[in-house]
């Protein structure tokens, strides 16, 4: 599979496009995120946040809409995630930002 496929690619874009897709919600919603590690591997922390007080209440309210996102650990995306389910995450966590905003 990893010699016919073109598995890591996939992972690549489909982290990059969680990057994008988080890092724009982020900003309309007036927050600053700091991403880090490969973009298959992404480690998705608040700014000003040392406690990770935001990243608890944000991953929260991730899973409440159906997407695991970890509070402070780097997250392992795989070759079965597709495009499409990287934008069922990222609506979630569009829900997400706008319940902390109400905080």
């Amino acid at each position: 599979q990893i010699r016919e496929t073109d598995y890591l690619e996939r992972m690549q874009a489909c982290g990059q496009q969680l990057r994008d897709g988080l890092d724009r919600q982020a900003r309309a919603a007036g927050f600053e995120l700091r991403q880090t590690g490969p973009a298959q591997m992404p480690q998705i922390l608040f700014a000003d946040d040392p406690e990770f007080r935001l990243g608890y209440a944000w991953a929260a309210e991730c899973l409440k809409h159906g997407a695991y996102f970890h509070p402070y650990h780097n997250m392992f995306l795989c070759a079965a995630h597709t495009p499409k389910d990287i934008e069922r995450g990222l609506q979630a966590s569009e829900q997400a930002f706008a319940a902390l905003r109400r905080l």
